[in-house]
């Protein structure tokens, strides 16, 4: 997964979300257009997906339904809105395609 360092996420955060970044280097890592997804390098690493409103209460209600399971990451957040924001934890190690 490519990362690239950006100065700061370019919109405004909800409080609660601004105080895990505080600090933090960030990364614009997206991949897709319907959404964009940064890495905040703090605390293990997180991710904050950001799409359209409505787009990610499904993906938001799958990941804790997986990570109570064992087999997802864990949500941290999902603020629907404007456009949704959901915060998971990063996985420990790396994706496929890192090289």
């Amino acid at each position: 997964m490519k990362r690239t360092v950006i100065q700061a996420i370019p919109f405004e955060l909800p409080r609660e979300i601004e105080d895990l970044c505080h600090g933090a280097k960030i990364y614009d890592s997206s991949c897709s257009p319907e959404a964009r997804v940064y890495f905040i390098d703090k605390d293990g690493g997180m991710y904050l997906k950001r799409g359209a409103a409505g787009t990610l209460k499904r993906e938001a209600q799958m990941t804790e339904y997986f990570h109570s399971k064992g087999l997802s990451s864990e949500l941290l957040a999902y603020l629907p809105g404007e456009a949704d924001l959901m915060l998971t934890r990063a996985v420990i190690g790396e994706d496929c395609t890192h090289t």
